[in-house]
């Protein structure tokens, strides 16, 4: 695939995820794409066992009085470069295997529900 075709997919599964709220992905790499609590009510990520998630430079926001979201993935997940901000403590993020954050900012009530190995940056 070149590069414009994987944005199209990246893009395309930004705008499915504002309209269905759900993701089922495969490989999926979610690049530079910010996922805002107001307009993103109660999504979810499920993703099946030989596949992976990477989130790259992606941001992730929640605003106040806003439903939380949230992820439930039984495979290893790679985070990198990521900002979760403001109030996404209210996000339920549980992973049941192990997680790798890299060079991630949080907001200090930030925490994970699984296996994590972190290399992050405050």
């Amino acid at each position: 695939m070149t590069n414009t075709q994987i944005n199209d997919k990246i893009l395309e599964l930004a705008n499915y995820l504002k309209i269905d709220n759900k993701c089922v992905a495969h490989n999926a790499r979610l690049q530079s794409i910010q996922i805002n609590g107001a307009v993103i009510k109660n999504f979810s990520f499920k993703l099946f066992n030989e596949y992976k998630l990477s989130f790259f430079n992606c941001k992730f926001l929640c605003e106040i009085n806003e439903a939380p979201g949230f992820f439930e993935i039984e495979n290893p997940v790679y985070i990198y470069g990521c900002t979760f901000e403001e109030n996404v403590i209210s996000y339920n993020i549980k992973f049941k295997s192990n997680v790798v954050i890299a060079y991630c900012r949080f907001n200090k009530n930030f925490y994970f529900e699984a296996n994590t190995f972190c290399n992050s940056s405050n």
